[in-house]
């Protein structure tokens, strides 16, 4: 039976209401039962949301809000729970998306970091001073471009 957290069946649930396509990948597997899926809050510590499992554990970090804090703002340790992680400061995409679930597969924890363009640098230094080296994917946006769009220029 799939371990998924209340958050992270709201996301899913809203994620397939407005057509997050990007998130089918990830939500498949989560409601297959491969991988426990997690979502983390800004302000409320993860780790309660991050039981203990023998399946691969995804933990997404949803920093991409127009309210981007970066790593200051969340509790814990996120750069000391898995072996890799991803820091995705750009639109959705599923490849991406795929990416994570490979990954989450292969390393068993994996931290999906979505944020602003504006913080990926300190996302990437923030993982750096990780006790043990971590993997890390890193997903930009094409030059010239920042994520998320910014309020004012959104139609």
């Amino acid at each position: 039976m799939p371990t998924i957290s209340p958050t992270a069946l709201d996301a899913m649930a809203y994620a397939l209401t407005v057509g997050h396509d990007h998130m089918a990948p990830i939500l498949g597997a989560a409601l297959r039962g491969d991988i426990r899926l997690a979502i983390a809050l800004r302000g409320i510590n993860w780790q309660k949301t991050v039981l203990e499992t023998s399946r691969p554990t995804l933990l997404i970090v949803g920093d991409d809000d127009h309210q981007s804090t970066g790593p200051a703002a969340w509790p814990g340790e996120l750069r000391e729970y898995a072996p890799a992680a991803m820091i995705h400061a750009a639109a959705a995409d599923v490849p991406s998306y795929q990416l994570a679930l490979k990954r989450c597969l292969e390393e068993r924890r994996y931290v999906l970091v979505e944020t602003s363009s504006t913080r990926l640098l300190e996302w990437g230094a923030y993982f750096a001073t990780a006790s043990r080296k971590v993997l890390l994917d890193i997903v930009r946006p094409p030059a010239g471009q920042q994520h998320p769009v910014p309020r004012e220029k959104m139609h």
